[in-house]
């Protein structure tokens, strides 16, 4: 194992201990993100109550009460494996994913953008979010395009898990054009009449579900029996996320509350400035590939960027109707590098003739070397985008990070006492 690839899986590693030290927290603080995992179906059918009757499912099947004491302190511990078991899934992926990929300081700065991987760094509330649930599943459809010998078959995976991750959370939907994307790409030499009718059967099955979860997307009576159990959460009935599912939290009160915040909080400012710092490293790079579709006898040649433009205006709603700006465009960047990775990989992106290699990145003059890994750690860990509120959680993101780093370094020394 050469010294890049040592690096990287320690940095890789290092995401993997503090992300897990970051689920904890949320098992203690009980947190946003625990409250959107904790939505269920005790009130009836809701939106997004999937996952929180799995987790129901498997808390009841461990212990018998639903919260434990450490060191004096309420814990939910399933929630904890849970969540932790699944991030560990992720990363694993993950790893197994780059084993391949040349580890050049391009990729470097690619992988460790502070939109990628880094994100979790200073917004912790962003941890195993449901979205890692997509994340796992656009790496499990990779696999399946790498290894199945009829690559159209791979669309069976996303029949059976699409509707499950909209159950999940039904905003994932709007992430739904990069799997098709990928699944055109993979087998587009040999695509036939039944798969395109197989595609848009998927996309009808899709609309389907999602519809389902707008007409069920909740009742105030369905956020008090859900509450109901859960009376440790502060604030669970009026504030959290589990109260969003309130006959209150209409798409038009929505829209006047992120109308305030986008001007008060500087939203059209710093999230634009924030994407061109943090998409550059991939977007310069991908850039310089192309991809080949043919068409009535004529080879028509599509920029990389391409892309990214369907993946943004698939995903433009969730910028108009919710907050979480930064969020969005963390799963936006995850899911684009993941697609140009693979496709470079597997021959599907050409490289421009006139494309040449940077000497800079690829020099090994020692003090070149150097420059860049000081500049690759300013950039992956100075630099925080904040998931939601703009400008004012980017200054918030740096004031709390002592803070919050401190009470990780504690907790290590504790951690030996949950197993």
């Amino acid at each position: 194992m050469n010294f890049k690839r040592a690096f990287f899986n320690f940095l890789l590693l290092s995401l993997i201990s503090y992300t897990t030290l970051s689920i904890f927290y949320s098992a203690v603080s009980f947190n946003w993100t625990f409250q959107d995992w904790n939505i269920n179906y005790d009130g009836g059918f809701v939106r997004r109550g999937l996952g929180g009757e799995i987790f129901s499912l498997i808390n009841e099947f461990f212990y018998e009460e639903d919260l434990q004491l450490y060191f004096g302190v309420p814990i939910n511990l399933t929630y904890f494996y849970f969540l932790s078991s699944i991030n560990l899934i992720f990363y694993g992926l993950l790893l197994n994913f780059f084993k391949n990929i040349d580890l050049n300081f391009r990729n470097f700065f690619i992988i460790f953008s502070p939109i990628s991987l880094p994100f979790v760094i200073y917004n912790v509330g962003v941890t195993a979010r449901k979205e890692i649930i997509l994340f796992i599943g656009i790496l499990i459809f990779i696999s399946a395009l790498k290894f199945f010998y009829k690559k159209e078959n791979s669309i069976i995976f996303l029949f059976f898990f699409f509707p499950f991750m909209l159950l999940i959370h039904e905003g994932m939907i709007f992430f739904i054009s990069i799997f098709l994307i990928l699944f055109i790409l993979s087998i587009k030499d040999k695509i036939r009449k039944s798969d395109i009718f197989l595609m848009i059967f998927f996309i009808l099955i899709s609309i389907f579900f999602f519809i389902i979860t707008l007409i069920n997307k909740g009742e105030t009576s369905q956020v008090l029996s859900i509450c109901q159990n859960l009376d440790y959460i502060k604030n669970c009935k009026t504030f959290s996320a589990i109260s969003m599912l309130s006959d209150e939290q209409t798409l038009i009160a929505t829209f006047n509350a992120l109308w305030e915040r986008i001007f008060s909080n500087k939203y059209l400012i710093y999230y634009p400035l924030i994407s061109i710092l943090a998409f550059y490293p991939l977007c310069k790079y991908s850039s310089n590939y192309y991809f080949e579709i043919l068409y009535k006898d004529n080879v028509i040649k599509i920029n990389f960027l391409f892309i990214l433009l369907i993946i943004f205006f698939n995903s433009l709603p969730l910028y108009i109707f919710t907050f979480d700006w930064g969020r969005w465009l963390n799963i936006t960047y995850i899911l684009l590098m993941i697609t140009f990775f693979f496709l470079k990989q597997s021959g599907v992106l050409i490289g421009k003739k006139t494309h040449k290699s940077n000497l800079f990145f690829e020099n090994n003059n020692f003090f070149k070397k150097f420059i860049l890994t000081f500049v690759l750690i300013i950039y992956s860990l100075g630099i925080n985008v904040s998931y939601f509120d703009g400008y004012n959680r980017w200054i918030f993101n740096y004031k709390t990070f002592d803070d919050k780093l401190n009470f990780k370094l504690r907790l290590i020394k504790t951690i030996p006492k949950l197993f």
